[in-house]
Order: structure tokens, then sequence, then C-alpha cells
């Protein structure tokens, strides 16, 4: 059954026409349509029935001529009693060469029409058609403009290697009556330029045969194991020069779109490269909308993927003529759950640039000054809202179409061209995420950094390699923490008894003097720094103990506890790693931890 749909209510679509087709026949594989002025001329790819197939005859395209119904009348109006629009077959064809194996399996797998074109001419069109499991697969190119194509209409005919089908195809109109033909098989990209002469029904070919511009790598050139390629699945035109194609990598393990520019000869270049979402294992089809574009060439473009978690990711991309590049892919929506079953195609309406009002007449004024007002009514200046549509399909013969809505790039110009996403959304998101992980990124170092103080003061520790003024700056944070101990270090020598005479030397000296004696008390004590130590001798270590409970001997101090007291030693020029570590088990070290803690309970009983 053939059916014409009204989707002119954005909340219910409801079915306009329909068509009965012959049950004996292979259902529609393609479709593709060009406008008339009362409805449609339909091309469609239906197989004929196994009886003709057998006999050598198999009429793949099918035309159907399709009258909308009329608009809703006026109250007022006559009705002429033909309310109603009709669909009727208008003929069938084959284009395809007769196939020379013993049993015909030959079916129409594409069809592919130009763009229509906003001409105040109209636009005339050319069509392409390729086969699915033949022995010789083949596409064939033709004028459009002919409901039923004759062999007259016939622009050319491509035979494919051996074992190839065309997985897809798309034409483009670089101008008028210009058009390029681009198609791809699992692993290849081909392109032909077309000049194509309506009246005389001649053709110049640009090159004579259909050229390679990219071969898919492998990913291993040591294995040229071909199911560790991926596949293309889908290609369409983004315009004249850039295309965007769409392909699955092997064993269901993801997607990919990838943008190439065309060069006039030579293999084309990779521009960009977006690989789906994980949950997406493969994909089953893809369309662009290209949308209007200012004076300078600019314009965005708009790209739907169903994925076989039944979900559509659209994304836009913004095309700069300037420098021919465009904008990395962006993800606009995600559709979950379109269907309940597999997708089979997407298909996106086309847009043009609506009909802008005139510029308002200039005031004009009688001869006293006074204001003279226009003899119609100015229209807006404005036009109304925007959309483009997205019509998916699946295997359960459902179809669903989504709105999207479209806004100005320049909300005070009245010329301005149309965006699905504003630039200035996509910087406030780009700003904003990179702010988001700015913060993470920064609070997880002063957290770092107030746990591994140590090593960010050293020169061997995880912050070393950073610039010194941004390990100070990191180092904020810790120092903050332990501000109260600095502030009350100088209570804490007033907390040291007076009665107990205290020598100071450096600490070489004094290991090489006192560093035998069981009663004195060798102390190196931190003084809020990095390179600030007071290296002191006492001459009771027992007392000594007892006044600061935080002293604690080589032995009892942690690996953290004692690199960090390495580091100070160093930075102070007090020790060197090469006069090693046993030199300095003897020795007290104190962090005031246990002299500030007295100092307070002190003061609390005071």
């Amino acid at each position: 059954m053939q059916s014409v749909l009204d989707i002119s209510n954005r909340a219910a679509i409801a079915t306009a026409l329909e068509l009965d087709l012959s049950r004996d026949e292979d259902s529609v594989q393609s479709l593709g349509s060009l406008a008339t002025k009362d409805g449609l001329i339909t091309f469609a790819g239906i197989n004929s029935s196994q009886a003709d197939q057998n006999a050598g005859k198999n009429e793949h395209l099918r035309t159907f001529e399709v009258k909308y119904p009329p608009r809703k009348r006026q109250r007022t109006d006559i009705s002429d009693g033909d309310e109603k629009g009709k669909i009727e077959g208008m003929g069938k064809r084959s284009l395809f060469k007769r196939s020379t194996a013993p049993k015909s399996e030959t079916y129409q797998r594409g069809l592919r029409l130009s763009p229509a074109q906003k001409r105040e001419s109209g636009s005339k069109r050319i069509g392409a058609v390729a086969t699915g499991m033949a022995k010789d697969s083949e596409i064939v190119v033709f004028d459009a403009t002919s409901a039923t194509p004759q062999d007259a209409d016939i622009i050319t005919r491509i035979d494919l290697p051996e074992g190839d089908e065309a997985a897809d195809m798309d034409i483009a109109e670089p101008d008028t009556s210009e058009f390029s033909l681009a198609y791809c098989t699992d692993y290849d990209i081909y392109e032909q330029t077309y000049k194509y002469d309506f009246t005389a029904k001649e053709a110049e070919k640009t090159p004579k045969g259909p050229r390679r511009v990219h071969q898919m790598p492998y990913p291993d050139a040591a294995n040229a194991n071909p199911k560790s390629r991926s596949k293309f699945r889908c290609i369409r035109f983004l315009n004249s020069q850039n295309l965007v194609t769409l392909s699955n990598k092997p064993n269901k393990s993801g997607a990919e779109l990838r943008i190439f520019h065309l060069y006039p000869t030579g293999p084309a270049t990779l521009l960009l490269t977006k690989s789906l979402p994980s949950r997406i294992k493969s994909a089953a089809s893809m369309d662009v909308c290209a949308l209007d574009a200012d004076k300078s060439g600019n314009q965005q473009v708009a790209i739907a993927v169903a994925g076989s978690d039944i979900s559509i990711e659209i994304y836009v991309t913004n095309y700069q003529r300037a420098t021919d590049t465009f904008s990395p892919f962006r993800s606009y929506v995600t559709l979950r759950d379109v269907h309940q079953h597999q997708m089979t195609k997407l298909c996106f309406s086309p847009f043009h640039s609506p009909s802008r009002a005139p510029d308002p007449e200039p005031a004009s004024t009688g001869p006293n000054g006074e204001p003279i007002p226009p003899k119609e009514p100015q229209p807006a200046m404005h036009p109304g809202p925007q959309y483009i549509r997205l019509a998916s399909v699946s295997y359960g013969n459902t179809v669903v179409v989504d709105t999207l809505p479209l806004s100005p790039l320049e909300p005070q110009n009245k010329h301005s061209r149309y965006v699905l996403s504003h630039p200035s959304d996509e910087r406030f998101t780009t700003v904003a995420y990179i702010a988001v992980i700015t913060m993470i990124v920064l609070v997880t170092a002063f957290l770092l950094q107030s746990f591994l103080t140590g090593f960010s003061e050293s020169e061997s520790g995880p912050f070393s390699l950073l610039p010194q003024n941004f390990r100070h700056f990191l180092d904020k944070p810790a120092n903050a923490a332990r501000g109260v101990q600095y502030e009350l270090a100088s209570k804490v020598e007033s907390a040291v008894p007076s009665n107990l005479p205290v020598v100071k030397a450096r600490l070489r000296d004094l290991l090489a003097t006192h560093g035998g004696s069981e009663s004195k008390a060798l102390v190196v004590r931190d003084g809020g720094d990095s390179t600030s130590l007071s290296v002191d001798v006492h001459p009771d270590r027992e007392a000594y103990l007892k006044q600061d409970t935080a002293a604690m001997h080589w032995d009892q101090l942690s690996r953290e506890q004692q690199a960090g007291w390495k580091a100070k030693l160093v930075q102070a020029g007090e020790w060197t790693v090469e006069e090693g570590e046993t030199v300095l088990k003897g020795v007290l070290f104190s962090g005031y931890a246990g002299m500030v803690g007295q100092v307070a309970a002190q003061a609390l009983g005071a």
C-alpha cells in the first residue's frame, strides 16, 4: 500500500490518500518525489512478480501521480463536489540491464533524486537508481524530467566492481544543469560530475568514469583482514564540495560520522570525525538538512542518525565559507524510543529561506511638514516561525514525524539566516563545560596538596613539574589549614622552661659535638615554612620531652613524615642525602603540635 500522510497538524498525522498495490509484487524498497503544481510525481522501487522475473522481465521503477486534496474552502465558497485527491499509476520501467544469472534476484536497492532548487524558472532534476543482490551490480543515472524514463533519458550506466554494491548515493547540483553524483560501497567512495543538456539529452562527464576519492583504511596495516574494517552505510552531500558519511565499525562495536572535502582531482581530505555514543552499536540510516546561507555563504547543517537502540541522534555543524571548514559536531538533541521496532529510514524535509517582506517605504511629508501615511499597510518585517521536520519509518510499518524549531541567527536583521542551534548557546555550553572541569581539577589539586604538602615543597614530589608560582598558589590552602599553628608559634617558644639553658648551633656541628650524648636533647623544630628550621640542644632530654609532647625520634616518624623532614632539612641546608639517615636517628623532631596543645591547655586553665 502507498499512502500520502497529512502532517500539517504537528500534533497528529492523518492519512490523506491511499493506493493498494499488487500483492503478487514486492514491497516498496525506495522512494523519491518531484513536486508539481497540484501534487507530486513519485518514483518508487518495486520488483515485479516472481513469474515476471523468471521470464526475464522486472519493471522495477514505478511512477505514480499524486494530486493533493484541495485545501479547506471558506464557508462562502461553492463546493464543486470534488473534495478528494487521488493517487494513480503512470508507468513502469526497467532501467537495469537484463541479469545473466540463472536465477534473477536483482531489485532496486536505492533511488536518489537531485535536490529541488528554489528558482523562478523552476529546476530540472536527474535521478539515480542502484541494484541490490545482482550478479553484476550497476548504477543508472537518468533524466528525471520524464515521468517514465526511456533509453534516451539514461545519462550514464556505472558498472560496479565484482562483489560490490552501492550502499548509498547522493546527488548535488553545484551549478545550473551541472550535477555531482557520489556513492559508496562497503569500503570505497566514488564521485563523478555531469554537465547535462536536457534539450539535446547529452552529457559531459568529468572524469570519463567515476573516480575513487577515498578508501576505508585498515586499522592495522600489518593485518589486512576485511572484517577488521568499518563499512560505509550512508553518504550525503553537505554542499557541492563536502560530504558526510555514516560508517559502522566491525562486530557492532559502534558507528561514526566523517566529513570529507572533495577536490576537482585527487583523493578527498578527511576533515572531521565524530564517534556516536557507545550505546549505539550500529546505525541504520542518516540524512542531512542544509539550512539557508547568508550573503557570505555561511550556513548550519543538521545531521540525523538512526541508531540500533531505536534512538535518533541529531547533530549540527557550522560551515564557514571563507575557510571552507566545518565546526566540530555538536549534539542538538537525542530522541529516544522513537519506534517499537528498528528504524529503516530517516528523511529531513528540505528547507528554503523564507520570503522576506520588502523594506518599508521611507516616510513622506506634505508641503507643511505633516506626515503622509503610506497608501497600503506595510507588511510584517519578519517571516513567521520556521521549522524543519524529520520523518522516520520502522520495520513495524510505523511513521514518526518530529518537528524542530528554527531561530534567526540575528533576530534584529530580517534578512538573517536561520539556525537550529544558536552559536551563542553553543559557546555558553562550551564555557560552562570548561568551567566545571576546571573547578573539578582545582578542587582535586587543593585536596591533594593539603595531604601532600611535603611533596609539593620538595623538588622530587608529584608537583615538581609545575611552575614555581603555580606550586606556591596550590600550597596556599595547605598553609591556611596550618595558619593557627603558625600564629601560635611565638607562644610555643615561651612555653619552653626558661631555666633550661639552650645552646643553638648548626646541625652538623651539634651532631659532631653532642650526637653521642644520651642525656642531652638535640631538637629540630619546624619554623613555619619550607626553609626555616630551628636546631637546638637542651641539656635535659627527659625534661624537654615532658614539655614538648610533639617531639619524636627519627624511628617514630612515619615514612611520609620522614620524607617531609628530609625535604625541609635539604631546603634549609642542614643535611644532604649523601650523609644518610643514620645521623638523624639521635635527633628529636618537633612540629610544635604538642607545644601548641599545651599552650592552649594553659590558656584555658588560666
